[in-house]
């Protein structure tokens, strides 16, 4: 059933039209033309219109519509009602005959409305002499109302109340009741019929057809919005909106029986103001309620059963095809299931996600040397086995390591074998000595390759030069070099029997070769030693290839020195002064000449007490000459001349 009423239409016009009209109503003006506006239209009447163009109404019962009555009669004069000088308004030369229909129009009523009914009206004869006037009234359908109005002196209004009755549509005329001329010349102007119309709304509220839905199915209720309109729903429950023209409507119904819903349904006609109502019932079926709950959160390769309650459901179909209470996901997607329970079904759907583990990534086998080290790394922050937690971890030994990684309770983990090669070590000196036609052994302590060619622990040497060792363990690599250089076996020279003065001191020097040790005869250890008395004296010289000595024989004697040199002697075969010499002391140089008389050198000596001994060769008792030149071991140099006497 539908339901009308109308609200209060408030139109700014005029505060007695908003007193005389009701709620929901307007002042309509029902007469068309009536201010003669669109000139000689819209109207009949009895009467002709002027003619000729000096004077078209001198004649009788003839009109015309213009804006001032002295253009079609000379002793005429008016202007338009409202807008003179330029408005319209219709000028008549009354007729003698009485009733005469000045001005008729066919309009259409609302029934049973009061309507005012107006016009004006003026004398436009131009005569102050008493003359007919014109008597007009109102008459509707030829039956006449209201008052005669005389038209006397200006403007003056004519005001009729009427009822319409049952009337729709009626002839409305303003008649002349005047049966005289010669003065019977009048104006009209400003027709009107004014009543309070009702709003005739266009479109009425549709709230649609009653409906019965499934729990949780939707349906579209009402009607489509028309231009203008504005809706609104009593009843928000359920609804998609309550200002929408046709909303969705969906309910659950979870309760044993069948529920229902009223909505009703406004339509404001947004320009008048009216509004119309209608209502519709729905009626929700109960399907049990059902769920199969929250999204689910799986570890990677984990399974979940969805399960469903037993409410005795007529069938179910999951989204896998299978119809049991229960499925076993098999991996991230979704999962949805439909029940129905007499004519209604129900779905409900989840979506099953795996929880997204990083891959950590750790290859099976990482080797190195333990000097270049081992990092592993994951791409999270991960537990290592070694109990540190980390994006890194550096292994110190070899061994089996792992790590794990838990988020939203799952678990993670990756394991490497790790293999830290040790750094071989060699024993090999830094340099060592090869004696003279001797061999050494160089010993590595380990497995080596030699630059030589060879391979194995130890390498016999028996040259110098510089070698060199390889040792490999796995990735490790390990050198090491030696050189092996000659060392001959130690020498030393003291030199001959040294004299010295008195007092004075010597000293020694060794002037052995690579040697490392010395020993003197007097414990003292130095390359030199310093000796003040006579006597022998030797030193001894060590190094790694052996070792040697030597002595030496110092003299020390007063610090003068002297030459003896004798100035005759005697080679005559007996036992005494056989040969002639030099002898002296403190002489460490000489050179000794003897000369003939012709001045040939006969004999020489570089040494004290070396004789000259001439045998029979010389003639005996002859004269010879000498020179001596000597260095004492102070330094000091001489030199002797003389002659020498052979005798015989």
């Amino acid at each position: 059933m539908r339901h009308y009423f109308l609200l209060a239409l408030v139109i700014m016009r005029s505060w007695a039209a908003q007193a005389q009209c009701g709620a929901c109503q307007f002042e309509a003006q029902v007469i068309a033309n009536g201010a003669f506006s669109s000139g000689n239209s819209g109207f009949t009447t009895s009467y002709a219109p002027g003619t000729g163009f000096f004077c078209p109404l001198c004649d009788d019962g003839t009109y015309a519509v213009g804006t001032n009555a002295i253009f079609f009669h000379s002793d005429f004069l008016g202007a338009d009602h409202t807008n003179p000088p330029f408005g319209n308004f219709m000028i008549v030369n009354g007729s003698d005959q009485s009733g005469a229909e000045v001005w008729c129009q066919t309009v259409a009523v609302q029934p049973d409305t009061e309507y005012e009914m107006v016009f004006w009206a003026r004398d436009v004869t131009n005569n102050p002499d008493p003359h007919p006037l014109a008597q007009l009234a109102f008459t509707i359908d030829g039956v006449h109302i209201g008052s005669v109005h005389v038209g006397e002196g200006g403007w003056t209004s004519n005001t009729v109340a009427w009822n319409s009755g049952v009337a729709t549509t009626i002839d409305v005329c303003i008649v002349n009741y005047q049966n005289q001329t010669g003065g019977n010349d009048f104006g009209i102007d400003d027709i009107s019929m004014t009543g309070c119309h009702d709003y005739q709304l266009l479109h009425a509220a549709e709230a649609g057809a009653d409906a019965v839905l499934c729990s949780g199915e939707t349906a579209t209720i009402g009607e489509p919005a028309h231009v203008g309109y504005t809706y609104s729903w009593d009843n928000a429950t359920g609804l998609t909106g309550v200002s929408s023209s046709m909303p969705g409507v969906s309910l659950l119904n979870e309760g044993p029986g069948a529920l229902t819903e009223t909505y009703v349904l406004t339509a404001d006609s947004a320009a008048v103001g009216c509004v119309t109502t209608d209502t519709v019932t729905v009626t929700i079926l109960p399907v049990p309620g059902f769920s199969l709950g929250a999204d689910l959160q799986l570890c990677p390769g984990g399974q979940a059963e969805l399960v469903l309650e037993d409410l005795g459901w007529d069938s179910i179909a999951w989204s896998d095809g299978s119809t049991g209470m229960s499925v076993v996901t098999d991996g991230e997607g979704w999962y949805w299931v439909t029940v129905t329970a007499g004519e209604c079904g129900a779905s409900d759907s989840l979506w099953v996600e795996e929880t997204d583990l990083p891959e950590i990534g750790l290859a099976d086998f990482y080797e190195a040397c333990e000097t270049e080290g081992i990092t592993l790394g994951a791409p999270v922050v991960v537990s290592w086995s070694s109990g540190i937690t980390g994006l890194f971890f550096s292994p110190g030994t070899s061994g089996t390591y792992w790590c794990s990684y838990e988020q939203d309770g799952c678990t993670t983990s990756d394991t490497a074998v790790v293999v830290l090669w040790t750094m071989p070590v060699l024993s090999l000196p830094s340099d060592t000595i090869l004696c003279e036609n001797s061999a050494i052994v160089l010993d590595a302590s380990v497995d080596v390759s030699w630059n030589t060619g060879d391979t194995g622990s130890e390498l016999t040497v028996t040259e110098q030069g510089n070698y060199t060792a390889i040792a490999e363990n796995g990735l490790c690599v390990a050198g090491a070099s030696v050189d092996v250089m000659p060392l001959a076996s130690p020498e030393v020279e003291l030199g001959a029997q040294t004299f010295a003065c008195e007092g004075s001191e010597v000293v020694l020097s060794a002037y052995a070769t690579q040697h490392e040790a010395y020993l003197w005869s007097n414990g003292e250890t130095g390359t030199e030693t310093g000796i003040s008395a006579s006597g022998l004296y030797w030193v001894i010289a060590s190094n790694l290839c052996g070792a040697v000595s030597d002595t030496v024989e110092v003299f020390f004697s007063p610090c003068g020195f002297d030459l003896f040199i004798p100035n005759a002697f005697t080679p005559n075969g007996d036992p005494d002064n056989e040969g002639w010499f030099v002898s002296g002391y403190n002489i460490k140089q000489i050179e000794i000449f003897v000369y003939n008389r012709l001045g040939d050198v006969i004999f020489k000596a570089n040494a004290l007490h070396e004789e000259w001994q001439p045998g029979y060769l010389l003639p005996g008792d002859d004269v010879y000459n000498y020179f001596v030149r000597a260095v004492s071991v102070s330094g000091e140099e001489t030199t002797r001349t003389g002659h020498i006497y052979l005798l015989r």
